[in-house]
């Protein structure tokens, strides 16, 4: 279990830390004639990333919850979620909005990158809702079931519930136009939006978690599926209108539709693959254990600190990957400082990653 625990958490990591690349991608764009690969940056995050993170988060849940009573692994969760929330929406997201904008308050409806935190604390609650209840049950006995269901029906079964997420998604978009278009305050309801989504990659988890589906299967295969499906979907979605090519000959929907489902191919299959490469990490370095530990409070911050390193850097590098190079790595060594900053004051462990003191601390969450 332990070494398991390593591998997802190294994962884990490395999703978060993408954050920094995503975002100061993000801040390229903003700028004439941005180069096509930042698009690619920013594509490949929305179908692989968050997906991978919650199937992750999914298991370790499963795996923390059955060592614990419900409501204290609630309340250990609603420490390392919430608290860190408020905290970071009080301080770091309101600088950003300083910085990007002169008023500490221009977005206060904002919540930006921390829209993961939300989904994962209602997701909490519905893990602790369903531990002993008959949906509990109902989820144990599908996962006992699922073991002598053909793998590639299992998988194509998934394809198919991400698919429907997708879809509903999609028509929370169409249904309210404010929240598809990112408008003003809807632009948080834009981002919790993908929980339709991301509720099977975190149920995933908990079946893995209950009956090891993937005992026999390697990742390299379901990589190169994910890799096939990632470069089709680039084909078919333009990374630089966020829109869907229009294709002679092919009607519009046609196209959106194939899409959407190659996109619920590429979670998927890329979401199982990191999850069985993490099983097979067996021990990390100290500096990669150091990363991993600090990752979660990198991803909490970095946006402060990418909006001043490209403002700063943006004066001086006029060339886009430059200027891109340069606000990732002035963004991660300032994030990495506050982490280590953070790391060394207890209050601080509360406010910024919800460590509450070790005498009330039972056992690590891993969740």
């Amino acid at each position: 279990m332990q070494n398991r625990l390593v591998g997802l958490d190294f994962w884990r990591a490395i999703l978060l830390l993408y954050g920094v690349l995503l975002h100061t991608a993000g801040r390229i764009r903003t700028m004439p004639d941005d180069p096509w690969i930042f698009g690619v940056i920013q594509s490949l995050s929305r179908a692989t990333r968050m997906q991978a993170f919650f199937l992750i988060a999914g298991y370790l849940a499963a795996a923390s919850i059955s060592k614990k009573q419900p409501m204290d692994w609630l309340r250990s969760r609603t420490a390392q979620l919430l608290i860190p929330f408020v905290v970071v929406w009080l301080t770091f997201q309101r600088f950003t909005d300083l910085i990007r904008k002169g008023d500490f308050f221009a977005t206060p409806f904002n919540i930006d990158h921390l829209w993961f935190l939300l989904v994962l604390m209602s997701f909490s609650l519905l893990t602790v809702a369903g531990k002993g209840t008959a949906a509990g049950k109902l989820l144990s006995r599908a996962a006992r079931e699922l073991r002598g269901v053909p793998l590639a029906s299992v998988i194509a079964g998934m394809v198919a519930t991400v698919f429907a997420g997708t879809l509903l998604n999609q028509y929370i978009y169409a249904a309210f136009p404010a929240i598809g278009m990112k408008e003003g305050n809807y632009e948080s309801l834009y981002l919790l939006s993908r929980a339709c989504v991301m509720i099977v990659f975190y149920v995933v988890g908990h079946v893995l978690y209950k009956a090891d589906l993937l005992d026999r299967v390697r990742a390299a295969p379901l990589f190169a599926v994910a890799a096939i499906a990632m470069a089709l979907y680039l084909m078919l979605y333009n990374s630089e209108t966020y829109t869907v090519r229009q294709i002679t000959g092919i009607p519009n929907p046609v196209t959106k539709i194939a899409t959407y489902f190659l996109y619920s191919v590429i979670g998927t299959f890329f979401s199982l693959a990191v999850f069985i490469h993490a099983r097979s990490i067996a021990r990390i370095s100290k500096n990669t254990a150091y990363l991993s530990k600090a990752a979660y409070t990198v991803y909490l911050v970095h946006i402060f600190y990418v909006a001043v390193a490209f403002q700063v850097l943006s004066t001086i590098l006029h060339d886009h990957y430059l200027l891109f190079i340069g606000t990732v790595m002035l963004a991660t060594a300032c994030s990495l400082a506050t982490h280590q900053i953070i790391s060394m004051v207890p209050m601080l462990r509360l406010l910024f990653n919800g460590k509450l003191p070790r005498s009330r601390q039972a056992k690590p969450s891993f969740a």
